[in-house]
């Protein structure tokens, strides 16, 4: 009896921290009847197109005047399933905020299995709902990382616990199978077996048959998927897909250097500094090999981060989350050190100013930063604006518009763009950019009504 009212008490006490989590981001997004990034459209349009067709066709008669584009498209067809029976806004808004939500429970059990200690994985579970940079980043903006994160952190579960039963190696082979169908980002997790195998190495630990060959096949199916979505990308742009095929301007914006207050700030301070001990202790005090491969996947995102080889937004949401699974084994020690020491008779007082500490730097950042994301959401008037496009023009019409609009114009106006923010294969996306900002620039108006009409 006694183990069961552990049990439920737990699992109550994390859906009630699910619950906070979503509902608190459920609150902002019902505060606007709009989406709050240009990507949302483009997963408007796409998803609408595959719940009425029942596939997605990779030819966009609309982006660009008309072009191929290729890309990982399991995120859409979930959108695209909740689209059969829910209104589209609806679906955009509540499903990756559930599936965002859902973090808590991968963290929980990651947390759980590396300080196999209850109260410290709810505690990093806690940690986990409230991110400052996920709220940024995710909330209302249709983002595909509200997938990918999840994903990627129970796919790391299941090759920690790979050994101890085939179902764990069953679900290893398909979150496999499924990463590369949701983002490029899949590529993180190959570098970061790269450098889990030298972290081994190194330490002089060895590694099962089964976690070889789970790992190598995993290796090799992520690649492989990959390189069949992106193979003309691939042909084309060789190294270079690394940059996306961003216009220079872009470029300079996008992969931008580290900033350490920015980083404490976005990824939230107290999870950093109790997830730095965790490593600190488990390599140096410990000396247990199970944290590696999340240690892995943080040493390869702050590389790619020095290189300049990803976004800097993208990479901390995965640095976030890890660092909140880590510091589960800094809490796991405190907690014994304090019940064990003289500090024994302050542990209220010292739980309670950790857990305001969580509630300044992690719940009210989280909370700013959600009231941010929906002032970025379109205001009705454009909206209405694209809608009167729709209805008064010729089906053949150009919109022009910022890049950062294009998803836009074809999601509403279902009208051609000039320009949108897909620059994988795009043709001349540097061309047309240059040109966009001279028509809106320009003084004269002969050139730009010459720019007008070479699109």
């Amino acid at each position: 009896m006694k183990s069961k009212t552990k049990l439920s008490t737990r699992h109550f006490i994390l859906i009630f921290i699910f619950l906070a989590t979503l509902l608190s981001s459920l609150y902002f997004i019902f505060a606007t009847n709009t989406l709050s990034s240009d990507e949302a459209y483009f997963h408007l349009r796409v998803a609408s197109e595959i719940s009425k067709r029942g596939y997605a066709s990779f030819f966009d008669e609309l982006s660009y005047g008309g072009r191929i584009q290729y890309y990982p498209v399991l995120f859409d067809y979930i959108l695209a399933f909740f689209m059969l029976f829910l209104d589209p806004i609806l679906v955009l808004k509540l499903i990756p905020a559930i599936i965002m939500s859902s973090i808590v429970f991968i963290v929980y059990l990651l947390s759980k299995y590396l300080s196999q200690d209850v109260r410290s994985a709810l505690f990093c579970a806690a940690l986990s709902g409230f991110i400052p940079l996920v709220f940024r980043e995710i909330l209302n903006k249709v983002s595909v990382y509200s997938l990918v994160l999840p994903l990627v952190f129970w796919y790391i579960y299941f090759f920690l616990r790979i050994k101890e039963h085939k179902k764990y190696l069953f679900w290893f082979i398909a979150f496999s199978f499924l990463l590369p169908l949701t983002s490029p980002s899949a590529f993180l997790i190959v570098i970061a077996m790269v450098f889990y195998v030298i972290f081994l190495t190194i330490e002089s630990f060895k590694m099962s048959n089964i976690r070889k060959e789970g790992l190598i096949f995993s290796m090799f199916l992520i690649l492989l998927i990959e390189f069949i979505i992106y193979k003309k990308a691939f042909l084309e742009l060789g190294f270079n897909i690394v940059y996306q095929n961003l216009p220079q301007d872009i470029i300079n914006q996008y992969f931008t250097n580290i900033n350490l207050i920015y980083f404490l700030y976005s990824a939230g301070i107290l999870s950093i500094v109790l997830g730095a001990f965790g490593i600190y202790y488990t390599l140096f005090v410990s000396r247990k090999s199970n944290i590696f491969f999340i240690s892995a996947l943080i040493l390869s995102i702050f590389l790619l981060l020095i290189l300049k080889l990803i976004n800097i937004n993208s990479g901390l949401l995965f640095v976030g989350i890890s660092f909140c699974i880590l510091s589960s084994i800094s809490v796991a020690y405190f907690i014994v050190y304090i019940e064990k020491s003289k500090f024994a008779k302050f542990k209220r007082p010292i739980f309670i100013l950790i857990f305001a500490i969580f509630i300044f730097t992690g719940v009210l950042p989280s909370l700013n930063e959600a009231k941010t994301a929906v002032k970025q959401s379109y205001d009705l008037n454009t909206i209405e604006a694209l809608e009167w496009i729709l209805n008064n023009t010729p089906e053949n019409s150009t919109i022009l518009a910022a890049p950062e609009e294009g998803h836009l114009v074809t999601a509403v106006a279902k009208r051609r763009n000039v320009i949108d923010t897909n620059y994988i294969l795009a043709p001349n996306p540097q061309a047309r950019l240059s040109d966009v900002k001279i028509i809106y620039e320009t003084w004269i108006r002969s050139r730009a009504l010459n720019l007008l009409g070479k699109y």
